[in-house]
């Protein structure tokens, strides 16, 4: 962290969000909450951290702590000198009836942009949200959008299944890409020992750092003008 922020300050255009987080999915890498060291927050395992998985998480943590946490994330990283541009969740935490819209007010309080998708009551209910909590969830959805917030409509990216031929993979992913808002997730790093010990995955990750530091990517992606944005 003091790395990313050092870079932050000295290049102040970049584009740089919070990963708001809640969980901790590592066995040899764990991290825990800024705001409490209060077990009765909910937001922490038996070892202190945070819980591995997003049920996990949703279940035990209380709202208000989320908030706070979540607050306290944001916080860090202003009081770092990191102008901020947009929030997101790390593994979807967020995305629960008792707490997605307090993650978006904390978005629009520091005037950031949320990582929202956009979806409606019937999808809602698919993902486990009583009727009352869809119905709820999707007005709110729609009062954001109203108010020129912009929504998900697809989100993608490259895999961490398999390193293999992963330039390919990605032009053919662009040229697949939809109509609409798409977010394109990729998890680049470089080869180190403490990124082989931390996850079994690391080839893919070194991978996808490799493909889109590749002179094809940029090449490929044509710029699209604002104006046609607009148009």
């Amino acid at each position: 962290f003091p790395a990313a922020a050092a870079f932050c300050r000295a290049h102040p255009d970049v584009d740089m969000g919070v990963h708001t987080t809640l969980t901790c999915e590592w066995d040899s890498y764990r991290w825990g909450p800024l705001s409490t060291r209060d077990p009765a927050s909910g937001l922490m395992d038996d070892e202190g951290c945070f819980h591995r998985a997003t049920p996990e998480a949703q279940q035990h943590a209380t709202p208000t702590a989320v908030q706070r946490e979540l607050a306290a994330q944001v916080e860090r990283a202003r009081a770092a000198g990191i102008p901020l541009t947009h929030i997101d969740t790390h593994m979807g935490a967020v995305t629960h009836a008792s707490l997605i819209q307090g993650y978006a007010r904390l978005a629009l309080q520091h005037h950031l942009v949320p990582m929202i998708p956009r979806l409606d009551e019937a999808r809602l209910r698919q993902r486990g949200m009583s009727v009352d909590d869809a119905r709820a969830t999707a007005r709110f959805f729609e009062d954001l959008q109203s108010a020129g917030v912009p929504l998900i409509d697809h989100i993608t990216g490259m895999p961490l299944s398999d390193p293999r031929d992963q330039l390919d993979y990605a032009q053919r992913a662009f040229d697949a890409l939809p109509p609409g808002v798409t977010v394109f997730i990729l998890h680049p790093a470089e080869d180190t020992p403490e990124l082989r010990a931390i996850t079994p995955d690391w080839p893919s990750r070194v991978a996808n750092f490799e493909t889109f530091m590749r002179p094809e990517i940029p090449r490929y992606l044509k710029p699209v003008s604002y104006t046609h944005l607009r148009a």
